[in-house]
């Protein structure tokens, strides 16, 4: 799974950095932002998830339940990190 892994840290990092410059640019149009980008990402892996599922069919459990995890924990820490950066 290691390439799910690696799939969830660039595109957390991504996220991380467009939130980051959106909030440097325009600190107001952040929470603008914020929605948009968590709605179009959950519809994206949602998407991932589906299209995987229809192709390997019943295996496809062990992959549904590890991307749930690691969603979960990216999430997390995403909202983390970025609490963090606009406490500063």
């Amino acid at each position: 799974m290691l390439p799910l892994w690696l799939f969830f840290v660039i595109s957390t990092f991504l996220i991380h950095w467009i939130l980051v410059k959106a909030d440097q640019k325009k600190p107001k149009t952040f929470v603008g932002y914020f929605m948009a980008i968590t709605g179009i990402k959950l519809f994206a892996y949602l998407i991932i998830i589906t299209v995987y599922a229809l192709v390997v069919g019943k295996a496809a459990l062990g992959f549904v339940l590890w991307f749930l995890v690691l969603y979960l924990l990216y999430s997390g820490f995403e909202v983390v990190m970025l609490m963090k950066h606009l406490k500063k």
